[in-house]
């Protein structure tokens, strides 16, 4: 009995086959080598392309404008300070002239300047 029963057991064992695993092939993916684009996709990098290329084209011709723009200021600004030294000569030029003909004036009818009774006037 003891036997048997050894035998039993032996053959359990024996018949009992453990499964293998066998690997399964994995399916690769195709890969195509070119990218198709759709109408709408080509369309859409089209346009972007001509509007990135306008707004570089649209961002150094402002840049032109501004640096024009700088330069008639600038020539603009020196004309004004020109005519301010202008008119300020002109100024200073009269007044001298003013008091020139006053002094002469008085030469002739033989009268006399009180520099304490005389006002400025302005214009």
């Amino acid at each position: 009995m003891m036997q048997d029963e050894l035998v039993r057991k032996r053959n359990y064992e024996v018949t009992t086959p453990t499964p293998q695993l066998t690997p399964t092939p994995t399916r690769q993916p195709v890969v195509n080598s070119r990218l198709r684009l759709s109408g709408f996709e080509k369309t859409l990098m089209v346009t972007g392309v001509v509007l990135i290329v306008a707004l570089m084209v649209s961002i150094v011709n402002t840049k032109f404008e501004i640096g024009r723009s700088q330069r008639k200021l600038q020539d603009t600004t020196s004309q004004t300070t020109e005519l301010k030294t202008h008119n300020q000569n002109l100024k200073q030029e009269l007044d001298s002239n003013e008091n020139d003909a006053i002094a002469k004036m008085v030469k002739q009818d033989q009268l006399s300047i009180n520099n304490g009774q005389v006002r400025d006037v302005t214009r």
